[in-house]
């Protein structure tokens, strides 16, 4: 099996989310055939785009959020999915990658949408 490396590749037999996935259950289109293999595939353990961390990854960071409603709409932040990207060098230390990840949550509101750092909602960043 050839493994996607780009993410229109990955998109086209999986998401990125479940490419990059920690946890066993496999919810996507590829019925686990990619579950979890673009972590442990690419060389550097890189990251081509955005996708949500698994809740055993995002639990450590949620427990430390201090601010749970959007500062423009009020809507609540609450166990919105956090958000990954990277590597970038002012993010966060993630098990199982090697270089540190930017994290954030997106206001629910479709009228809003406010993107927040976790930063912003009180979580310490522990490689600054």
């Amino acid at each position: 099996m050839k493994l996607p490396k780009t993410k229109e590749e990955i998109d086209e037999v999986c998401c990125e989310a479940c490419y990059s996935a920690l946890e066993k259950e496999c919810r996507c289109k590829c019925h686990g055939a990619y579950h979890g293999l673009g972590k442990h595939a690419l060389p550097d353990k890189g990251v081509s785009g955005e996708f949500a961390l698994a809740e055993e990854e995002a639990s450590r960071f949620r427990v430390q959020i201090t601010t749970t409603k959007c500062r423009w709409c009020g809507a609540s932040l609450e166990n919105q999915p956090i958000m990954a990207y990277g590597p970038h060098s002012g993010g966060w230390n993630v098990e199982g990658y090697d270089q540190p990840l930017w994290l954030s949550i997106k206001c629910p509101n479709l009228k809003c949408g406010f993107d927040y750092s976790l930063w912003k909602l009180g979580v310490l960043r522990d490689n600054v």
